[in-house]
């Protein structure tokens, strides 16, 4: 079986919770002041199980040559109509990405990224948005060699 991302399935979910966890330490790790300690992932499990059946979030995963999961995706479209000032548009937000730590640099991000562009694509959405924590330098150049660019600035003063 070759490399290969495909939509989640239920059997997925227990896979995972643990690469969403890593990303909550990670976020944990990188802004205590702003995410709470013990960790916890942005979903719970049982939120995972009702997105993977009824797909209100769209959940990607990557496997290797030996169907072991690799990586994640979570996404989920944004169509804007008859807004004030904004124009409409169909906008693919990356809600969170992971990649095993075991085989990160093996191209699986990419091809998460990749496989959510040909999604966006079929879905008639004019970009892909998603936020990265200014700590987290290598998602920043990550996403930056795929090239996505920087679109605003979201700045705080810390009291």
């Amino acid at each position: 079986m070759a490399k290969e991302v495909r939509r989640a399935v239920m059997d997925d979910v227990e896979k995972i919770m643990p690469l969403l966890s890593s990303v909550a330490q990670l976020h944990a790790d990188g802004r205590k002041d702003v995410f709470r300690s013990p960790i916890t992932t942005h979903y719970s499990e049982s939120e995972i199980k009702s997105f993977v059946e009824n797909g209100e979030l769209n959940i990607f995963v990557s496997t290797n040559e030996a169907n072991e999961l690799t990586g994640v995706l979570l996404c989920r479209l944004f169509i804007s109509t008859n807004h004030n000032i904004l124009q409409d548009s169909r906008t693919l937000w990356i809600e969170d990405t992971c990649v095993r730590e075991s085989h990160r640099k093996e191209g699986y991000g990419k091809m998460l990224l990749d496989f959510a562009k040909s999604f966006a694509k079929e879905n008639n959405c004019s970009r892909i948005e998603l936020n990265v924590w200014s700590f987290n330098k290598s998602a920043h150049d990550f996403y930056m060699s795929q090239g996505m660019m920087k679109q605003r600035h979201t700045m705080e003063y810390i009291l």
